[in-house]
């Protein structure tokens, strides 16, 4: 599924980031007794400990239309989820460099299937939910960066050891300030050193003495720029590109931009399947748009006539167009409330933008100017 070979870290995925988060019958931990977690058939109506239970207000509940027999049964839905495989071509890279074969490559797509609501594996694909899928883009679920273009950012990466934290977030993050911004982003800087996960025990000081010179430069300049031109054009000689010599990472020098990290195949160790299956290193296309399968996308790999059908048979709507942008695509809206004061605290699912900050705001966040921002 990622391309490489790595049992421990398909078992971490597995039992943190999908049972544990993503099962309703289990993962609730301390605080919620046994007798109180949802399952189907004892208890309907009991807590759902998943992510996106968790986050309802943000994604919203499932449209009736989506409801199974329990939601039909309690009255409402559960939290929608704005996860999608339609349409992914999962081993597609290993397929092109031919290190499984077509059969294998058609066997793996027919098989992939889905789950339900409760985590149940199905034989179809599961198809994200809306509003679900558009309200994690704008909530910042999925951060597209494009309110980061003022932010001065020091990114501290390490080799990829198989667990949390992979290393080509850097780089995802890297490719979705450049979509966003229009250029290379200079308020991006890498740090990427040959201590797992954290790049070097100094980078940490290192960073915070570079980043004080950082902002202070930026809180100096009292030319009439926009505070996006100050982050790129202050950041201090020794807050840029900086890589050890570790496998798969390279430093080059690009005119006009200096030192860069480079990681040629977009990953250290480990990459995902989602970028295996041909998206790009951005990684945020929730739920792609499709076009029709044609055998010429694959030459020169050969499909018999039987292994052609079963593709089109476990893929009949098409497959990932991933040179488009993703269906309900858009940016992150900052700054948005979840409750509406006025009616008594009622949930604003998907959420309302605050607008403007008031003026004279005094201690901040705990300032009396906030009481009746949410009205």
């Amino acid at each position: 599924m990622e391309g490489h070979p790595n049992y421990g870290n398909a078992i971490i995925f597995d039992t943190v980031y999908w049972e544990a988060l993503a099962n309703p019958t289990t993962g609730c931990g301390e605080g919620v007794q046994s007798s109180e977690i949802y399952n189907p058939e004892t208890n309907p109506g009991g807590v759902r400990c998943t992510l996106a239970d968790y986050m309802i207000n943000v994604f919203g509940p499932r449209p009736e239309s989506l409801w199974g027999p329990v939601e039909k049964k309690l009255g409402h839905g559960f939290a929608g989820l704005p996860v999608d495989n339609v349409g992914v071509l999962y081993g597609l890279q290993g397929l092109m460099e031919g290190i499984i074969s077509p059969a294998q490559f058609v066997d793996l797509n027919g098989k992939i299937g889905g789950a339900d609501i409760d985590l149940k594996p199905t034989a179809e694909r599961f198809s994200a939910n809306e509003p679900a899928l558009q309200r994690s883009y704008l909530s910042g679920a999925v951060n597209e960066a494009n309110n980061l273009k003022n932010v001065a950012i020091i990114d501290l990466r390490g080799p990829d050891p198989g667990a949390f934290h992979d290393a080509y977030r850097t780089w995802s993050m890297r490719a979705r300030l450049e979509n966003a911004e229009g250029h290379f982003p200079f308020n991006h800087v890498i740090w990427f050193g040959e201590t797992p996960l954290i790049g070097s025990p100094t980078y940490q000081s290192e960073a915070v003495v570079a980043m004080d010179k950082w902002l202070s430069a930026v809180e100096s300049d009292k030319r009439q720029l926009s505070l996006e031109e100050k982050v790129a054009q202050d950041r201090p000689p020794e807050a840029h590109d900086k890589c050890s010599n570790v496998e798969g990472i390279e430093l080059v020098s690009v005119p006009g931009v200096g030192p860069v990290c480079q990681a040629p195949l977009a990953q250290t160790r480990f990459s995902t399947p989602r970028v295996i299956s041909g998206e790009s290193i951005a990684t945020d296309k929730q739920k792609c748009q499709l076009k029709p399968l044609r055998r010429s996308d694959y030459y020169p790999v050969q499909f018999t006539e039987e292994e052609w059908a079963q593709l089109e048979k476990a893929l009949p709507s098409g497959v990932c167009d991933f040179s488009k942008p993703g269906v309900s695509q858009v940016g992150a809206v900052p700054w948005q409330t979840y409750q509406n004061d006025s009616s008594g605290g009622a949930v604003i699912y998907g959420g309302k933008p605050l607008g403007p900050g008031p003026a004279n705001s005094g201690e901040g966040w705990t300032s009396a100017a906030f009481a009746g921002w949410l009205k």
